[in-house]
């Protein structure tokens, strides 16, 4: 948890750090850590801003979402 929180530190001075975004969005994901939704927020700015067509994001999205019992959009995710 202090990696994920000294890594979001590093986003907040520099959004643009698209690499460090997704390693925030695997240790937020960790089944110890738990924080899909911090996952979900950075999977979403991924998609939308660096890589939108990126199969791997969206199931990492869909994963989230499917944490959180929201089925629906996780099988939209699935989908695309």
């Amino acid at each position: 948890v202090h990696a994920l929180l000294v890594l979001e530190q590093v986003l907040r001075r520099e959004p643009q750090r698209h690499d460090i975004r997704r390693r925030v969005v695997n240790l937020a994901m960790h089944p110890m850590v738990g924080r899909f939704s911090d996952a979900r927020e950075h999977l979403e700015i991924l998609l939308r801003e660096h890589t939108p067509d990126d199969p791997e994001l969206e199931a990492l999205l869909a994963r989230c979402h499917a944490a959180r019992g929201e089925f629906e959009p996780a099988a939209a995710c699935y989908e695309k």
